[in-house]
């Protein structure tokens, strides 16, 4: 639990979030983004619905795309996947740096800057609770823009994780 915000080139746009895992589900909360109320994006192995403030719900592959058909916005939700728990995405190619105690201090990957930048001990474990997440648009394996996304190159997400929580 949380908050998130982003910023364009052009636009902004903050939120609190809850995000519960388990196993292959997903279900991410959102209170406040886009002037649009309570969002739910929810993803599990047959795919991702996202059910919005008017409980008109929608579908695809991933919520990656989805929040992308629905808002514009382009999120690394697949990254932020790994990233909240302090680790790259397996088996894709990036950069990385630790600090002094072993842990990611920035990476670059799936097209995105991340910059760890506060962990918290929970339950024995350190987790990233700050996180600075920028898109690249000029690297060497920075995703292409689609026609029609808005918001231009300049993509930033700040993340703040307040509270982990084990699932029930």
């Amino acid at each position: 639990q949380g908050r998130i915000s982003a910023r364009s080139s052009t636009e902004g746009w903050q939120a609190t979030v809850r995000w519960v895992r388990d196993g292959d589900r997903h279900d991410i909360d959102l209170w406040g983004p886009l002037g649009r109320g309570h969002v739910r994006l929810m993803q599990d192995r047959f795919g991702a619905r996202l059910r919005d403030a008017n409980n008109q719900t929608y579908w695809a592959a991933t919520s990656q795309q989805l929040l992308f058909d629905t808002t514009g916005w382009r999120l690394p939700l697949d990254g932020l996947n790994y990233w909240v728990l302090g680790l790259p995405v397996p088996d894709t190619p990036g950069t990385q740096a630790l600090d002094r105690s072993g842990r990611l201090k920035s990476l670059d990957q799936l097209g995105w800057q991340v910059r760890f930048l506060r962990y918290r001990r929970h339950g024995g474990y350190e987790f990233p609770s700050k996180l600075f997440i920028r898109r690249q648009v000029n690297g060497t394996d920075a995703q292409p823009l689609d026609e029609g996304d808005s918001h231009g190159p300049l993509l930033e997400v700040r993340l703040v994780i307040e509270r982990w929580s084990p699932v029930p």
